[in-house]
């Protein structure tokens, strides 16, 4: 009796085992989809007609390269990569720039790191400073908030086509 209770458990745990094997061999028809979020280029800085704009000069970007001369000395010589330019850009107009905007601007580029001194609302060296820091990376080495900027930061309002 012992013997007949335990040959069927044995089959069923086989089959069990066996089903399990051939379900693992089938083509899985149902494979995950993955989305890859894709960067697009959004045009951040659309520029009303009535903007307030400014000119400013960006350095010129320069790198120190060693060479050895005759004698074998090494010698710093300073390369220009780019000469300074005077560029004209887009900015938040002066009615703007208010102690609560620039307190705000002060807690974005903290945020990000960029600025560590007080949340003051008033503009100084430190904050120009984190400002220029922000948009080097982007191509605008300069200590001037620019439209595009303040709207990367949220500070300003993108403004919608169609609307």
């Amino acid at each position: 009796m012992r013997y007949a209770m335990t040959r069927p458990v044995l089959r069923f745990l086989a089959l069990t085992c066996l089903a399990t094997l051939v379900a693992g061999c089938q083509p899985n028809t149902s494979e995950p989809q993955v989305d890859r979020a894709e960067l697009v280029e959004v045009p951040l800085a659309t520029i009303p007609a009535d903007a307030c704009w400014t000119r400013d000069r960006v350095p010129a970007q320069t790198q120190l390269v060693y060479e050895t001369d005759a004698s074998g000395a090494r010698v710093p010589r300073e390369v220009e990569l780019h000469p300074a330019e005077d560029r004209m850009f887009a900015v938040p107009c002066a009615e703007q720039m208010t102690g609560d905007f620039l307190a705000s601007l002060q807690r974005a580029l903290a945020v990000r790191g960029l600025h560590a001194g007080a949340i003051t609302g008033v503009w100084d060296s430190e904050t120009a400073e984190a400002v220029r820091r922000y948009q080097a990376p982007q191509g605008l080495d300069s200590a001037v908030l620019s439209l595009q900027a303040a709207q990367q930061l949220g500070l300003i309002a993108v403004p919608r086509d169609g609307f």
